[in-house]
């Protein structure tokens, strides 16, 4: 049965880096998919198409056999009960990179999507980590060290 990779952490945790690892997956995006949408990735509208999208995607992918790997921050319990209903006949793990917030602000001063440092500073206050009571098959904590 395919497997459904969902990675969480804060923006410049290192998800992105930490995906790319899974070249058996299919690895998808919502930075991609607002690239892809608006042809900007910074665009913060309309979130709900573009997680539509990306969800949708992952169903078709997994449909075909496809283990996916889904690059977005899931930081809140309510966002990723959608997560589990919509993927609730797929196993579903949840890897966590909890890098430390300091490290999360300078790598994001170098990328291409800089997100303003205080909403890194609200994201990680609002941060709430899963239980197996969400749903999930397995919950992983990945070592941030690994990424640099």
């Amino acid at each position: 049965m395919s497997k459904l990779i969902v990675l969480m952490g804060l923006p410049g945790s290192g998800k992105s880096t930490y995906a790319n690892q899974f070249d058996h997956c299919a690895v998808l995006s919502s930075d991609a998919i607002r690239k892809e949408l608006f042809d900007d990735v910074q665009y913060q509208g309309n979130n709900e198409l573009v997680f539509d999208t990306l969800y949708s995607r992952a169903k078709e992918y997994l449909e075909r056999g496809y283990d996916v790997v889904i690059d977005s921050t899931h930081l809140e319990a309510r966002r990723r009960l959608r997560v589990i209903d919509m993927f609730r006949d797929y196993e579903k793990e949840i890897h966590i990179i909890n890098t430390p917030v300091e490290q999360c602000k300078r790598r994001n001063r170098e990328r291409e999507r800089v997100v303003p440092e205080y909403v890194i500073d609200q994201m990680a206050a609002k941060m709430e980590y899963p239980t197996y009571n969400e749903g999930w098959s397995k919950i992983v904590e990945v070592n941030p060290h690994q990424l640099d």
